[in-house]
């Protein structure tokens, strides 16, 4: 039997083997556990490992973000944006000297066209538009890159309404820039005709010989070409500029923009549904995988490690995965458990053992089960002893009745023999159920009966192993009172449901009364909450039952 004054566990620190599915689809797998990791630094792979195991909070919070883009999308008003594209009006320099303004350079464009821009919002014109159309529309002007050309942008809740606003704002400007056109025409031919007038007064002046008629000559038709040039494109319509594109009604509104809302919901959701996720990590307590379950400061070894089984989605049926699916990888980690519990009694002399948990729920009876049942089929002689007075469930496992079992031997009313059931198909496996329900659980598994009842089916029944499924700890002291009776006490431990603090509460309680913890088995557990663990054998099987091979690594540790 366990002392109770040795350590917390086994008394010396050695090996142990424990059983769980790296992966889990396709086979089992062996690991060696003890203590924690050394290596507690958060790496990358642990911010991975929290992001895949809190997807949802992620998922979650970018779908409600996208809803409320959405919502706000949808009853956000409708604004519409018409553009009308003009072509600026070159100055009287420009006409005059059409090679300098073909070598303007993008720098001196660029100042050009924001004096344009400028010109267009100034009085003049913002007066010419509430004239024409009674009001000043919310219009903005742009310079096009690497052209001499303006962009008038309306919005507005109408589609026609921002049409009409562009071209009215569009036409109001080249109408007031042609009228400054055409003042600086009149002004510069005046100046280069008064010019003319007063070089061919000079001309006049002068005899046919004078050596400076020629220069004079020259810059009177200079000045003549200047002014015919300016003549020919005098035009107003022609050098004062022109609409390129006018504004049509657009089919579809401006704002708000629906996919660049949504898109902005997706990162935002992404970048806050992450924080919320290792928040949400950081505040549950929830045991998730054997590496949370070794990193407790009090913790509990780990012997055991359970995968999660589909059969188990459906809480109120009693699934024995080790009978319905034998060849999966939670009846291998069953196995593989059994093998621990073969050596530990072996080198501790552990014959009886109480099964327990934290809280209900945690698949302490459904442990216990299928560890009966991988020991039976070892050819060790095993019986299963249900002790839970109070909600009794073992007899469901293995279809059995409730009618006379533990409660009616303790009470004399049944000898242990007759109380006793055969299990189908197991001749090693026998069940002494819980029978009625009793009304002072904890007074008759306190009694030397109960006791003595467990020992008769070591001695009489001649089992090997006899595994009592007992209450959980923390609701009732049943379990507390049943520890004392036995060698060891084995501690269900069930991935995200029981809390550190949980089990910390129950490894205290069980301390306290000097109860012989033999170790703790993890169930339930993904595959996803298991990787950097495992001595991946790689067994697997087939449907035919045979058995195909892999590769194998091994990882030991110490407790």
């Amino acid at each position: 039997m366990l002392s109770p004054q040795k350590d917390k566990v086994l008394g010396r620190p050695r090996p142990t083997l424990v059983g769980h599915g790296q992966g889990f689809p396709g086979g089992a797998t062996i690991a060696v556990a003890g203590q924690p990791d050394t290596e507690q630094d958060f790496s990358l792979r642990e911010y991975f490992r929290v992001l895949r195991r809190r997807k949802w909070v992620v998922v979650v919070t970018i779908v409600a973000l996208i809803a409320v883009g959405a919502v706000l999308s949808a009853v956000q008003t409708r604004v519409y944006t018409a553009s009308a594209i003009v072509l600026v009006p070159q100055d009287v320099q420009a006409q005059l000297n059409p090679s300098v303004a073909q070598a303007t350079d993008a720098q001196t464009l660029a100042v050009q066209l924001q004096d344009e821009i400028t010109a267009a919002q100034g009085d003049a014109v913002t007066t010419a538009v509430r004239m024409t159309i009674g009001y000043l529309p919310s219009t903005s002007i742009t310079a096009l890159a690497n052209t001499d050309a303006l962009s008038f942008a309306s919005q507005d809740t109408s589609a026609a309404r921002a049409a009409t606003d562009a071209n009215a704002y569009a036409s109001a400007y080249l109408s007031q820039r042609r009228r400054a056109n055409t003042g600086d025409y009149l002004q510069t031919s005046q100046v280069i005709q008064s010019q003319i007038d007063r070089f061919q007064s000079r001309e006049a002046q002068l005899a046919r010989s004078d050596p400076s008629r020629p220069g004079i000559q020259a810059t009177i038709a200079t000045l003549q070409a200047s002014l015919a040039n300016l003549q020919a494109s005098g035009q107003l319509s022609r050098a004062g500029g022109q609409i390129l594109n006018r504004a049509t009604p657009p089919a579809s509104p401006s704002s708000p923009d629906i996919p660049r809302n949504l898109l902005i919901a997706v990162l935002l959701g992404l970048v806050i549904g992450v924080w919320l996720a290792f928040i949400v990590d950081g505040l549950d307590d929830s045991i998730e995988s054997q590496r949370d379950l070794d990193s407790l400061p009090d913790g509990i070894r780990s012997i055991g490690v359970i995968p999660w089984v589909t059969g188990w989605r459906r809480a109120r049926e009693a699934y024995l995965a080790s009978t319905k699916d034998p060849e999966s990888p939670a009846s291998e980690a069953y196995r593989t458990l059994r093998t621990s519990i073969d050596w530990i009694a072996a080198e501790e002399r552990v014959r009886t053992i109480a099964v327990t948990s934290a809280s209900s729920g945690d698949g302490k009876t459904s442990t216990l089960a299928n560890l009966g049942v991988a020991l039976a089929r070892a050819g060790r002689r095993v019986t299963l002893i249900d002790c839970d007075l109070r909600h009794p469930r073992l007899h469901e496992f293995f279809k059995l009745d409730n009618d006379v079992g533990f409660g009616a031997v303790l009470h004399g009313t049944s000898s242990l023999q007759d109380a006793v059931k055969s299990v189908e198909g197991y001749p090693e496996l026998t069940v002494l159920v819980a029978g009625a329900e009793a009304d002072n659980p904890s007074e008759l598994l306190a009694s030397r009966s109960a006791r003595s009842i467990i020992e008769s089916c070591k001695e009489e029944l001649g089992s090997d192993f006899v595994l009592v499924d007992c209450p959980p700890v923390l609701p009732v002291a049943d379990a507390l009172q049943v520890s004392r009776l036995v060698d060891a006490v084995l501690v269900v431990v069930r991935a995200g449901r029981t809390t550190k603090r949980q089990l910390n509460r129950t490894l205290e309680s069980l301390r306290d009364i000097y109860a012989p913890i033999l170790g703790a088995v993890l169930t339930g557990v993904k595959s996803r909450d298991q990787e950097g663990y495992g001595y991946g054998y790689g067994y697997g099987y087939s449907s035919s039952g045979g058995v195909r091979e892999g590769s194998s690594k091994v990882s030991l540790t110490a407790d």
